[in-house]
Protein backbone atom coordinates (compact mmCIF):
# COMPACT_ATOMS: atom_id res chain seq x y z
CA UNK A 1 0.00 0.00 0.00
CA UNK A 2 3.08 2.39 0.91
CA UNK A 3 4.39 1.72 -3.16
CA UNK A 4 1.31 1.88 -4.82
CA UNK A 5 1.14 5.39 -4.28
CA UNK A 6 4.07 6.50 -5.43
CA UNK A 7 3.89 4.09 -8.95
CA UNK A 8 4.39 5.42 -12.51
CA UNK A 9 2.16 3.72 -14.54
CA UNK A 10 4.29 5.13 -17.27
CA UNK A 11 6.83 3.70 -16.69
CA UNK A 12 5.30 0.50 -15.86
CA UNK A 13 4.25 0.70 -19.82
CA UNK A 14 7.59 1.22 -20.95
CA UNK A 15 9.46 -1.11 -19.51
CA UNK A 16 7.12 -4.18 -18.78
CA UNK A 17 9.93 -6.36 -20.68
CA UNK A 18 11.98 -5.82 -17.96
CA UNK A 19 9.70 -6.03 -15.27
CA UNK A 20 8.16 -9.27 -16.58
CA UNK A 21 11.84 -10.48 -16.96
CA UNK A 22 12.75 -9.29 -13.44
CA UNK A 23 9.40 -10.68 -11.95
CA UNK A 24 10.29 -14.12 -13.78
CA UNK A 25 13.93 -14.28 -13.36
CA UNK A 26 12.71 -13.59 -9.00
CA UNK A 27 10.61 -16.64 -9.23
CA UNK A 28 12.73 -19.08 -10.72
CA UNK A 29 15.89 -17.86 -8.50
CA UNK A 30 13.69 -18.76 -5.64
CA UNK A 31 12.31 -22.41 -7.27
CA UNK A 32 16.12 -23.27 -7.42
CA UNK A 33 17.11 -21.94 -4.89
CA UNK A 34 14.76 -23.60 -2.68
CA UNK A 35 15.62 -27.15 -4.44
CA UNK A 36 19.68 -26.60 -3.99
CA UNK A 37 18.95 -24.97 -0.18
CA UNK A 38 18.00 -28.77 1.01
CA UNK A 39 20.91 -30.53 -0.60
CA UNK A 40 23.51 -27.36 0.99
CA UNK A 41 25.41 -27.70 3.99
CA UNK A 42 27.05 -25.61 6.42
CA UNK A 43 30.58 -26.35 5.72
CA UNK A 44 29.80 -25.63 2.07
CA UNK A 45 28.18 -22.21 2.97
CA UNK A 46 31.17 -21.19 4.95
CA UNK A 47 33.76 -22.35 2.72
CA UNK A 48 31.75 -20.41 -0.77
CA UNK A 49 31.66 -17.23 1.50
CA UNK A 50 35.00 -17.33 2.66
CA UNK A 51 36.22 -17.84 -1.19
CA UNK A 52 34.13 -14.91 -2.34
CA UNK A 53 35.25 -12.55 0.65
CA UNK A 54 38.85 -13.16 -0.53
CA UNK A 55 37.70 -12.59 -4.48
CA UNK A 56 36.51 -9.43 -3.65
CA UNK A 57 38.82 -8.48 -1.34
CA UNK A 58 41.70 -9.17 -4.57
CA UNK A 59 39.59 -7.24 -6.56
CA UNK A 60 39.36 -4.37 -4.61
CA UNK A 61 42.89 -4.83 -3.93
CA UNK A 62 43.70 -4.83 -7.28
CA UNK A 63 41.88 -2.39 -8.66
CA UNK A 64 39.30 -4.40 -10.10
CA UNK A 65 36.51 -2.52 -8.17
CA UNK A 66 37.56 0.84 -7.49
CA UNK A 67 35.43 2.19 -9.53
Amino acid sequence: AVYATSINVHLIHNNYRLLISAIISAWMGALIGNKLIKKTTYNFIKWFVLVFMITIALFVGSGILNK
